[in-house]
């Protein structure tokens, strides 16, 4: 099969030609000469008067305006060819049967482009006819770019604008930056907190905004961003005048996606209230542990030394609505704990040891922690895989909190008789504890729920809705996570902790 050749003729030009003549035999010669460019398209008009009007609705790429015409002469059409909006650009060749200096220079003071003598060489006329066209065309897609381009610019600004507008009525202060953390661009928000006294912001480096201690964190932030990972936001105070208080922000940074070089966006709050929030808790959750606790350990242990026999005998009814009432002083302890645990973790205030721990003897200790408890539901605790010398890196007493909320969710969940079972296994780069009962499983349109805070499946067994959340939270501190899966034939919750490799 023959390759086909396709061959581009950089001299086609899309002509549009006009001939303004009174001479039908000169408009039927020339239509000839033009015919034999395809691309060319001819267009003819005999009367003088009509030539602007035809002109202005043609729109030709090029005019050839006859000199002499009975109506009126060539020139005063070529001024009014240039008079008029519409076809002031278009070019006009001049066409005369004399070649006079004097009528050629007044053709070109009148705005004419060319002057030929008719009827011209074909070659000739051909050739200036593509000339001046190609030149018009080129005028007149310069022109539609140029206001195109005024049109997108006009449009960019009213954008700009409108954006800016709604970014000064956002609360929160936002900011554009360069690479070097220069200040490019900011909102109201932005100058109210960082320049109260409205001096302007551009070009400042934000870091020189923040307390010396910060600027290293900040440092990071910013390579981070530019490097487009995963941003938080960090916690500082900014030293904004020497002679006032820190202000404490905080802030996140962000690449924006944009082609023009490396910008990025940050955004910064003030937190002057939620610290005194804060700080009010801490307060109060501190005067709670000690007004609660203090009296309640008394009660408990009134109650466990009553329940012992050192006061003497007691009869079946006392000693049944004194253990209630043990149980419940415990299960008001559990409620105390797990909410200062839960309030310690969410303002991170929770004291945490790391160290090596063994999984076999983690699983060991959980088991004996909770034997009791399982006693009373009358559920056996058992370590089905021992880890075979897995160690992870934890703090011991929070790994064990974890376990005990766990093992005595699935004490409550199971049958009398049944085995809870306890296992820990090399998975991936982590070690894997799993916690295992045969209960009835987890409602499916309560499992998205588990780890809320207060989620409980039955309210009729006793618990204070807390330990999941609290388990995930020490996890997720120690750099592992925990899920669980469910079924009619029980649930498994299974919790993922940085091994340590030997």
């Amino acid at each position: 099969m023959q390759d086909i050749q396709i061959s581009i003729n950089p001299d086609v030009v899309a002509a549009k030609v006009l001939l303004v003549d009174d001479q039908a035999i000169i408009g039927e010669a020339i239509r000839r000469i033009l015919a034999t460019e395809p691309s060319f398209s001819f267009h003819f008009c005999s009367d003088a008067t009509q030539a602007l009007q035809v002109a202005k609705q043609v729109q030709p790429t090029v005019i050839l305006q006859d000199l002499v015409m009975p109506q009126t002469d060539g020139l005063t059409l070529v001024r009014a060819y240039r008079a008029d909006e519409a076809t002031e650009a278009i070019p006009i060749i001049v066409l005369s049967t004399k070649e006079e200096p004097k009528i050629k220079s007044a053709a070109f003071a009148m705005g004419a482009n060319d002057y030929l003598v008719k009827l011209p060489d074909a070659l000739e006329l051909i050739a200036r006819i593509k000339y001046h066209s190609r030149s018009y065309i080129a005028l007149r897609q310069r022109d539609e770019a140029t206001q195109a381009l005024q049109v997108s610019q006009s449009q960019l600004l009213h954008t700009h604008q409108e954006l800016q507008l709604l970014l000064d009525t956002v609360p929160t202060g936002i900011l554009k930056l360069d690479a070097m953390g220069r200040i490019v661009q900011y909102n109201k928000a932005a100058q109210v907190l960082l320049s109260p006294s409205g001096v302007a912001l551009d070009s400042i480096i934000f870091s020189e905004l923040l307390e010396a201690q910060a600027r290293d964190d900040f440092a990071t932030q910013l390579q981070e961003a530019i490097q487009q990972k995963q941003s938080t936001y960090i916690e500082a105070n900014l030293l904004l005048n020497p002679a006032m208080p820190t202000l404490p922000v905080e802030y996140l940074i962000t690449r924006l996606p944009t082609t023009q070089g490396i910008e990025l966006s940050l955004v910064i709050r003030d937190i002057t209230e939620r610290k005194a929030v804060d700080k009010a808790k801490n307060e109060f959750f501190a005067t709670m542990s000690h007004e609660l606790r203090t009296p309640l350990t008394s009660i408990r242990g009134s109650l466990a030394m009553i329940l012992s026999g050192k006061f003497g005998e007691l009869n079946d009814k006392t000693q049944r609505m004194l253990e209630v009432a043990h149980r419940n002083s415990d299960h008001i302890g559990r409620l105390i704990n797990d909410i200062l645990d839960m309030e310690k973790m969410a303002m991170g205030g929770m004291d945490f040891t790391l160290s090596e721990v063994d999984a076999d003897l983690a699983m060991e200790t959980a088991i004996s922690a909770n034997e009791g408890y399982a006693l009373r539901y009358n559920v056996q605790l058992q370590i089905i895989q021992p880890s075979q010398g897995l160690r992870v890196q934890a703090d011991e007493v929070r790994l064990q909190q974890v376990f005990a909320n766990l093992i005595s969710n699935a004490i409550k969940y199971s049958h009398a008789h049944a085995v809870v079972e306890l296992k820990a296994t090399h998975h991936q780069q982590m070690v894997r504890f799993s916690v295992r009962d045969y209960g009835v499983g987890i409602p499916e349109s309560f499992r998205e729920h588990v780890f809320n805070r207060f989620a409980q499946a039955n309210t009729a067994k006793a618990g204070t809705g807390l330990g999941l959340n609290i388990a995930r939270s020490i996890v997720e501190y120690l750099g592992g996570q925990i899920n669980f899966h469910s079924s009619e034939q029980g649930t498994e919750f299974y919790f993922d902790l940085p091994r340590v490799n030997r």
